[in-house]
Parts: C-alpha cells; sequence; structure tokens
C-alpha cells in the first residue's frame, strides 16, 4: 500500500495566478499536511535546493526561459523531487524536457490527482537506474557538451559509426530522444555540472 510522504512539500511555478491558486487547493484537500508554495516567476530565490521535503515541482512548460536551468538543478540537487510539466489547454508544448509526468489544464481535478498520486506516496521498491557501460557514458557526456559525432569519434579513439551506435542505444536505454532530456539525466549521474551544458545548444 501506498502511503503518502511525511510533511512533504509542492511548488508551483506558472505566471496563471487562478491556474496555480487551484492546484494549490486540490493538493492541499487532497493531501491533509502538504505545504504547498506557488510563484509566479522563478529567480535565485525562488528555489531551495536544500530543501529535501520538496517532492513535487509543478512548472509552467511554456516558461522555457528558466525550465531547463530548474530541471538541471533539481535533478542533481533533489533527485527524489517529481517534476510535472503544466501545460494550458491545447498549447501543444513541444517538450525537449525529460518531465516525470505532465498535466493540463484542461484535465479534471480526478484526472490531475491521479497523475500525481504515484509522485506524492511511498513505494516498496524504487525502479532501477539503467545500467550504462562506461563507454555509453563517456559518450553520453560529451555529447551533452555539444561535440559531434565525428568529435567524439576522434576524442575516444572510435569510428563515427560507433558513436552513432552508443547513441542509439543511450535513446533505448534511457527512453529519451532529445539532448537537453539527455543532459538532464547526465547532470542526475554526476558526470557534469548543471553550468557546464547550460550554454551548450540543444536539440
Amino acid at each position: 500500500m501506498h502511503q503518502l510522504e511525511q510533511n512533504p512539500r509542492a511548488m508551483i511555478i506558472t505566471p496563471h495566478i487562478l491556474v496555480a491558486e487551484g492546484l494549490k487547493k486540490l493538493l492541499e484537500v487532497t493531501y491533509p499536511g502538504i505545504r504547498v508554495d506557488t510563484h509566479t516567476h522563478s529567480g535565485p530565490s525562488t528555489m531551495d535546493y536544500t530543501d529535501t521535503s520538496l517532492r513535487l515541482l509543478i512548472v509552467d512548460a511554456a516558461q522555457a526561459f528558466y525550465v531547463p536551468r530548474i530541471i538541471l538543478s533539481l535533478r542533481r540537487k533533489l533527485p527524489a523531487c517529481a517534476i510535472v510539466a503544466l501545460e494550458m489547454g491545447h498549447t501543444g508544448v513541444h517538450h525537449h524536457i525529460q518531465f516525470d509526468d505532465t498535466i493540463n489544464t484542461l484535465m479534471t481535478p480526478d484526472q490531475v490527482i491521479n497523475a500525481m498520486r504515484d509522485l506524492l506516496t511511498v513505494h516498496d521498491k524504487s525502479p532501477s537506474a539503467p545500467q550504462l557501460t562506461k563507454r555509453e557514458m563517456d559518450v553520453l557526456k560529451r555529447f551533452v557538451m555539444g561535440m559531434t559525432a565525428r568529435e567524439i569519434a576522434e576524442h575516444l579513439f572510435i569510428s563515427v559509426h560507433t558513436v552513432a551506435t552508443h547513441r542509439k542505444k543511450l535513446s533505448q536505454k534511457l527512453g529519451i530522444k532529445s539532448v537537453s532530456g539527455m543532459a538532464i539525466y547526465a547532470v542526475s549521474l554526476g558526470l557534469l555540472q548543471p553550468e557546464e551544458v547550460d550554454s551548450h545548444k540543444r536539440d
């Protein structure tokens, strides 16, 4: 049986105040004891990466100028925190970032709660992380730093074809196709620091 984390905290970041307040009320009614903070924007003072009680971040997916930096830092410093994308209606935002789940303002309250229930509960077992070989980690690190397949091949003394094969296997193992998504995973593994990928190109 799943149990709610003890005294969990959630954060909602969106410029849409009414949406934020509605989600806050829904969480507080469904999970008595949860503490929910809302912010209309994100800045240096918004995120406290030392607060291990933070279990859920709901962030407006359309606010692309700050979302990547927040997620890279959270994956590295608070890996237990689930990150949920918030979409407004039929916006159809294309995610280059790996979220744990997505909710939409067109969803019913029950659908929203069902989407987040597993993210706020304690499980007996945690899913095991994909096992990567040392070579795959070497390719992953260089790939998210913006190196081309040819540059990676030269650095690792392998063929371009082998690099392409490693990338294909990485996508299959991680379930991630975008550079940004792989960057987040690399940071969570400690292969890179967030600042090492923030300035590099995205696909």
